[in-house]
């Protein structure tokens, strides 16, 4: 038998000692140059015959042939190998003789040249060179196969490889192709028939290799052509046989799609044929011995058939239908020998398929294509379903024998046992199965009988089956021989990931409770005896099926046995215990447990992501005892990080326990995923460390002033809405890091931190560069507690100009540098004045929404005198063009309308905020220039006094009427309620529903459930009364507040309204410190913010009433013990006595820990889009309806519209606050996408009123809303409130 072109190129390298000689690889290139250029020159439909009479005839002509490096190359080698004796022949032959003849030199040149060529140098040259040429012609053959796609199997035996070499051996210098009539191939097809002398069939064989592969495609010379390959590979003698297996694979390479499908046939056919005809050549242990020469021959051809396998697909879509129908119906065929029988040790082509192609990547190839997939499976169904069947029954004989406990005994490589027979088997039958269930087609197929079981097989028995088998066989060393262990998990995890079209999970909640066995087995152990690899894989399987929400509720409901969420948890917590056994543990079981913590807390990462999830975590302790883990393990590692230098394992051991700290830091921040899981970081203590811990962490690897693993998350929204999340945020250095970003994108270049030339004038707002910085910044100044701690105390630094090469620290260094331009030096510094400017005046006009943000501004900065003097300077200086000699740029617009929001108050309909850009048009800016107190009349109307009157209405009547005290007259008072602010919503005005309350609230105090405060006992005069005196941001809130009622025509004296207003507040005050906690040791510092923000509540209250205190008062008392005022009043809880304590000086509101997580909880299942949109903007709608809530929505709604949400949350329930705000989120839905598409919204949520929102035509939104959620809902607040024992099922 002939060698392989390797084997054949090494011998030639030993062999071949002479300078002249030559190597087959370095002809490879020559030889494919000359093939193109050939191709090229002679055309590309140019026979074979043609290319060679047109080599012939170019080679006389040296400048067309050897322009060829082949041909050069060749020539040299020549001279090399034969100029020796050339010369010498020379010498010899004129040595005696005379050149005086005319002919002679013409008789020299033919003696010397018939002598060189007869020479044993030139034979051995052009033997060589033969030689050379066809192994190079093979490569390039070769080469072009691989480029088809060709692919090596996951298992080879060392005796399939096929050798090709004969192909280029060509003893008698014949050419390798010839024609070949009907009769001819006939004759060749007789004499290859067995008994037949070999001579005979060997020298018939060479004639059937010569016939191209083009020749065969006629039909009836085919049938000669099949009989004739089918006994070459039946052949007794074992070099013909290996010669017709070669001819296949020349076949396979460089045949048409339609030939290829007749040798697939062909051989598919004899391997069943030969499959059924072999006797049982396995011993009486069932094991297969690969040395058998006909075992092995068998495994060749199979292989050949595999290969062409994995080519099939790129055939199909240029083949008619017929190909695929017919090499899917035989394969199917040949695969089912003996598939009725799950028995080993039987020649059954399916094993040696499996040996071959381990992974079935063959069926994936065929089921990955739609076309083909259909085919398939509709074979599958109809004909060969005892193949799946046989696949079923395999994965079922291996689990039988993992439970039996045979263990694989060690044995020569060429010997297959039971077991190694049943594990390639499995292997092989678990992607084939995998392959079907993916698609839903695939999965229609079963409920099927399976072999080795009565009983029909489900998916979710085969599933189930498979997660029973990676738990049994985890560990084991066969089962990483073939990596069958992580190549089951990756399939049970790919079926984790698939969603049905009900969006379940393919992984059946069947499997549940055999996952958690090994979990719950844990538990009952030391962690020592744990069996990490085992545990790994139930984790990272579990942790892909909490990814979604069917999922995660799986995790969370379950019917029987116990609960899957608690055994996680509780293994989590083990787990988290195990650090303190790290000192005495091997570094294996550290690593272990490390690896093993990442799938389990990013588990309960999730379930603190859903509102079930969170209560659940919240009932087990779990925050808590993750915070006490993170703090041992930092204090661990801050005692040993500096310590003696130890071993290399030591500092692996330090480098484990560093990654586990950070994952246990990262599973705190997720916390932070809710309002109500911030509060329980909050709570464990570990908010300040853990947010300055990573943001120190991550800041480090990146450039100066980048924050990215911050930026564009969420968690800023989360901790930015409330004291102790900016508090850390500030401490870690986040907020300087965000300001210093913002004046570097502005003013320098951020990779060289040095100054450059001004940028032409931005044609949008805001420029590409500062975009982000200046998104994160309105995000992160969205509530007003952020401004009042970042600013409480921050006066105007008292500097004259701002240095260029001085980078703002803080807020209110930014502020000064940015929007307080007082001063020639300040204007100076910028080198981008006016996008600098009104980039500024954009961020503070954001910040401003916020009323409390607005007081404080005003407050500590003047911002409204210093803005208004710089727009007067800038009107002075300006030149005349456009309207009336104004100078329209940039920033004189946005200080317009920056003037125009600090001057008056007003919803949509009460105040007309100027826009930021010109018109298109004649009138460029139809609006008149802030330029003085008051504000323009176009921006702050005179509003009709239809607010002062009180009209005849049906729902006061029936008030007066109403019985105190009977429940039935309570309804009949909410469903009138309901039907007067459908019908006719505009006679509910402000003194309307004044009435309203004042007659309904003694009805809903005698109510267990409506009254859950106790009264504080305040009851002195108001002669007697001792106040506390208003902040300075009180005193502006009430000022401002009086010219609001006053411009709307609710109060008629101003100075008395104002005082009366004063003296409310201060009584609303002192009513509510009687019940608030005093500020210990434990509060937040910053818990006591209550001095810079205004009763937002208490003015409308009072507006209500029309400036009548008295009325104003009893009202405010007689709200105090409802439930509806807990969040209506958000001063009534603030750090109250009725909440528990530690909620209470926590520093977060029950407005965020409780509506505002309701909120988003409800959002999530009604809005879903929305939620995604604010996710990708890193916005929070937590965040937003609690800016909404906390200024009862003035500046957001018209004061019509307020006085209704407050009248119909005391009407119908505490839980319809939550509905309004989802309303609210739900008629902003389709501008919070677009501008989520344009990355621009929190610009827009804080820039924008609720425009066209009425509580009225949102009420059978309302009404909906409370009839599928009210039940969780108001339960949830009562919880959350610590005011669970009021709470009944009637309420």
């Amino acid at each position: 038998m002939n060698s392989n072109p390797e084997e054949g190129i090494r011998v030639q390298r030993e062999t071949m000692t002479d300078p002249g000689s030559l190597m087959p690889e370095v002809l490879i290139g020559p030889l494919k140059e000359l093939i193109g250029g050939v191709q090229q020159d002679a055309g590309a439909d140019s026979t074979h015959e043609d290319v060679r009479l047109y080599l012939l005839q170019n080679k006389k002509g040296d400048h067309v042939f050897h322009k060829y490096k082949f041909g050069r190359l060749v020539r040299s080698c020549l001279e090399e190998a034969v100029g020796g004796t050339a010369i010498q022949e020379i010498c010899r032959t004129t040595a005696g003789s005379a050149m005086g003849s005319p002919g002679s030199a013409n008789t020299l040149a033919q003696t010397v040249a018939t002598k060189v060529r007869h020479s044993s140098e030139y034979v051995a040259f052009e033997k060589n060179l033969d030689k050379c040429v066809r192994a190079a012609a093979f490569s390039l053959t070769s080469e072009s196969h691989r480029d088809m796609g060709g692919a090596g199997s996951s298992w080879t035996h060392p005796s399939t490889h096929i050798d090709c070499s004969f192909l280029s051996d060509s003893e008698d210098g014949e050419e390798q192709f010839a024609f070949l009539n009907l009769e001819e191939l006939h004759q060749v097809a007789k004499d290859l028939e067995p008994k037949q002398p070999l001579m005979v069939r060997r020298k018939a064989f060479h004639a059937l290799s010569t016939v191209m592969a083009s020749d065969m495609s006629s039909g009836e010379s085919w049938s000669f052509v099949r009989l004739a390959l089918h006994s070459a590979l039946s052949d007794p003698d074992s070099e013909l046989r290996e010669q017709g297996l070669h001819l296949h694979a020349r076949i396979f390479t460089g045949a048409s799609p339609i030939i290829c499908k007749e040798i697939y046939i062909s051989l598919a056919l004899q391997l069943h044929n030969e499959a059924c005809l072999l006797p049982r050549l396995s011993s009486p242990g069932g094991e297969l011995n690969l040395t058998n020469p006909r075992l092995q021959f068998y495994l060749r051809k199979m292989r050949l058939l595999n290969e062409f396998q994995k080519h099939l697909p790129s055939f199909w879509l240029r083949a008619p239908a017929v190909l695929m129908e017919e090499v899917i119906e035989h394969t199917l065929e040949l695969l089912c020998v003996s598939s009725a029988s799950s028995d080993v040790g039987t020649i059954q082509p399916l094993l040696f398929l499996a040996l071959l192609d381990s992974r079935a990547f063959w069926f994936q190839l065929w089921t990955h294509s739609f076309h083909s997939r259909q085919v398939l499976l509709g074979f599958l169904r109809t004909r060969f379903s005892s193949l799946v069947g046989s696949a079923v029954g395999h994965c079922l004989n291996y689990y039988k024998a993992l439970q039996a406990g045979h263990r694989r005994r060690t044995r020569a490589r060429d010997i297959l046992s039971l077991r190694d027979q049943q594990l390639v088997l499995f292997t092989h039958s678990l992607s084939l199965l995998q392959s079907l269930l993916l698609y839903k087609h695939g999965r229609d197929m079963f409920p099927l009988p399976a072999v080795g079981r009565d009983v029909p097989m489900s998916m979710s028995d085969i599933v189930t089956l498979w997660v029973r088998i990676l738990i049994t066989a985890s560990g084991s060393r066969e089962t990483k021989m073939l990596g069958t262990q992580e190549f089951l998990f990756d399939v049970l995890r790919t079926l984790c990931e698939r969603r049905t079209n009900g969006g379940a999970s393919l992984l059946p909640a069947a499997t549940l409770p055999i996952l958690l066995s090994p979990l719950l087995m844990a538990l009952r152990h030391p962690v020592e005896a744990w069996n990490f690899e085992r545990l790994r894989y139930i984790g990272d399987l579990l942790s892909c099926l909490s990814d979604f929400t069917c999922g995660l509720s799986l995790l969370l409901h379950t019917k029987d046995g116990p609960c899957p969420a608690k055994v996680v948890v509780e293994f989590s917590m083990k787990a988290l215990s195990a650090h303190r056994l790290f000192s005495r543990l091997p570094s294996f079981c550290t690593m272990s447990c490390t690896a093993l913590l990442d799938p389990f807390l990013a588990m309960c990462g999730r379930l603190s992501g859903s509102d079930t999830g969170l209560k659940f975590l919240e009932s087990q302790k779990y925050p808590a005892c993750l915070s006490k883990t993170w703090r041992e393990v930092s204090g661990w590692l801050e005692r040993h990080l500096n310590s003696v230098p130890r071993d290399a394992s030591w500092h692996k051991h330090l480098e484990l326990i560093s990654r586990m700290e950070e994952i246990i830091l990262q599973s705190l921040l997720s916390l932070a995923g809710t309002p109500r899981g911030l509060l329980m970081l909050q709570q464990s203590g570990a908010l300040n460390a853990a947010v300055c811990r990573t943001f120190s962490r991550h800041a480090s690897a990146l450039p100066q002033c980048e924050s990215d693993w911050f930026s564009g998350n969420d968690i800023i929204a989360r901790l930015s809405s409330c004291s102790p999340g900016i508090a850390s945020l500030s401490k870690a250095g986040y907020v300087s890091s965000l300001v210093a970003e913002l004046w570097m994108s502005l003013e320098f270049n951020m990779e060289t931190t040095t100054q450059i030339p001004p940028r032409l004038p931005a044609m949008e707002p805001v420029h590409q560069c500062c975009l982000r910085p200046f998104l994160e910044l309105v995000t992160l100044l969205s509530s007003s507690d952020v401004v009042v701690e970042l600013l409480t105390g921050h006066n105007v630094p008292k500097r004259a100009h701002c240095a260029r090469t001085d980078v703002p620290a803080s807020l209110s260094d930014l502020i000064d540098c940015l929007v307080l331009l007082d001063s020639d030096e300040k204007l100076g510094a910028l080198l981008g004045y006016e996008s600098a400017h009104s980039l500024g005046l954009r961020l503070v006009s954001a910040a401003i929404v916020s009323l409390d943000s607005l007081l404080l501004l005003e407050t500590e900065f003047s911002l409204s005198t210093i803005v208004l003097r710089i727009q007067a300077e800038s009107m002075l200086q300006g030149y005349h063009s456009l309207t009336a000699g104004r100078t329209l740029d940039a920033p004189t617009l946005d200080r317009n309308r920056l003037l125009v929001q600090l001057g008056s108050l007003g919803g949509p309909g009460e105040r007309h905020l100027p826009p930021r850009s010109l018109s298109i048009g004649g009138n460029l800016f139809p609006w008149p220039l802030f330029e003085a107190y008051p504000v323009p009349a176009a921006y702050a109307p005179i509003m009709d006094p239809c607010l002062l009157m009180q009209p005849e209405c049906e729902l006061l009547s029936f008030m007066q009427r109403m019985e105190k005290g009977k429940h039935n007259c309570i309804i009949q008072c909410k469903e009138l309620f309901s039907k007067v602010l459908t019908e006719s919503p505009s006679s509910l005005t402000p003194p309307v529903l004044m009435d309203f309350l004042e007659h309904l609230l003694p009805c809903l105090v005698e109510d267990p459930a409506q009254e859950v405060f106790r009264s504080p006992d305040y009851t002195v005069t108001h002669d007697q009364l001792t106040v506390t005196p208003l902040s300075p941001v009180q005193e502006l809130g009430v000022k401002m507040v009086t010219r609001y009622g006053q411009r709307i025509g609710l109060l008629k004296n101003p100075v008395k309204a104002e005082h009366d207003l004063t003296l409310l507040h201060q009584r609303a005050h002192a009513l509510l410190s009687l019940q608030r906690r005093p500020l210990g040791v434990d509060a937040q510092p910053t818990s006591d913010v209550i001095q810079y923000k205004h009763d937002w509540f208490v003015s409308t209250v009072f507006l209500m009433a029309g400036g009548n205190m008295d009325r104003s008062w009893h009202l405010l008392c007689a709200l105090a013990p409802l439930l509806a005022t807990a969040l209506l009043w958000p001063f009534r809880l603030h750090a109250s006595v009725h909440l528990p304590e530690s909620v209470a000086l926590s520093g977060l509101h029950p407005l965020l820990t409780c509506t505002g997580h309701l909120v988003e909880s409800l959002v999530t299942s009604e809005l879903p889009l929305l939620t995604s949109a604010f996710r990708m903007s890193g916005c929070s709608p937590a965040q937003l309806c609690q800016s909404w809530l906390y200024q009862c929505f003035w500046g957001w709604l018209d004061l019509a519209e307020v006085c209704r949400y407050i009248a119909l949350c005391v009407a119908l329930g505490a839980d319809h606050q939550v509905y309004i705000c989802i309303a609210a989120l739900r008629h902003l839905q389709p501008h919070v996408l677009h501008h989520c598409h344009e990355q621009d919204l929190s610009p827009f949520l804080r820039e924008e009123p609720l425009r066209g929102f009425r509580v009225a035509e949102q009420l059978d939104y309302l009404k909906r809303l409370h009839k599928v959620h009210h039940r969780s809902v108001l339960r949830d607040i009562y919880v959350m409130l610590g005011l669970k024992r009021f709470y009944s099922e009637d309420c």
